[in-house]
């Protein structure tokens, strides 16, 4: 049986980001309004991953759940 390495956390780095500008409420109590509030926060708010966006022209190729890995990406390379 293959051994199974345990999920790896990840963590913002304090020294680039105001912590306390990027994290959310779990987002099924969010509201528009307040989704709204964590994106002008700041551009590393958890609300870009968790509660994306949507857009009248998404499709399969542009969405909320491609921009977040697309925002997870570029966060992890930064």
């Amino acid at each position: 049986m293959p051994k199974i390495k345990p999920f790896k956390g990840i963590f913002y780095n304090k020294e680039k980001v105001d912590i306390s500008k990027n994290v959310t409420p779990p987002y099924d109590v969010i509201s528009q309004e307040a989704q709204e509030k964590f994106y002008q926060l700041s551009p590393y708010n958890i609300i870009r991953l968790i509660l994306g966006k949507e857009y009248s022209g998404d499709n399969n190729e542009d969405n909320k759940y491609i921009r977040a890995k697309n925002y997870l990406e570029d966060w992890l390379a930064n």
